[in-house]
């Protein structure tokens, strides 16, 4: 797994997770 590819993977669980804050949704 290179950088890039982590980085990547970090901001979109971090959009995922701000997404479901916005939408009042719990897993």
């Amino acid at each position: 797994m290179t950088q890039i590819g982590r980085k990547i993977i970090v901001e979109a669980e971090l959009a995922l997770e701000l997404a479901g804050r916005k939408q009042g949704g719990r897993r």
